[in-house]
């Protein structure tokens, strides 16, 4: 069963304005509301890879992709950073460590 392209697929060559557009249509949130999309997409994508067996974790990806042959791959970049399947947190790190170091040097705090 073929499915639906993913959109990222279509958007590794800008993924700074994936992360703005998600950042306009999420700033307004509370940190609650912040923190429950991301336990919910944590929740989501934890839970289907428990439910797969290894077989379809390595079956052919349900959509065309130009890079991700397997399916355990392609939801791997999806979540990824460069060079790091699943590490899209990773990725973020410098800047969290410059935010909380100009947070530690300011007076407001």
């Amino acid at each position: 069963m073929r499915v639906e392209r993913p959109a990222i697929e279509d958007s590794w060559d800008d993924v700074d304005a994936v992360n703005a557009e998600n950042y306009e249509r999420s700033k307004a949130d509370s940190p609650e509301q912040a923190r429950e999309r991301s336990t919910r997409a944590h929740e989501a994508l934890a839970g289907a890879i428990r439910e797969m067996d290894n077989a379809e974790w390595h079956s052919e990806s349900p959509c065309a992709t130009e890079r991700r042959a397997w399916l355990g791959m392609l939801m791997g970049s999806i979540t990824g950073a460069p060079k790091s399947a699943y590490g899209h947190a990773f990725a973020h790190l410098p800047d969290l460590e410059r935010y909380v170091a100009d947070c530690a040097g300011s007076p407001d705090l």
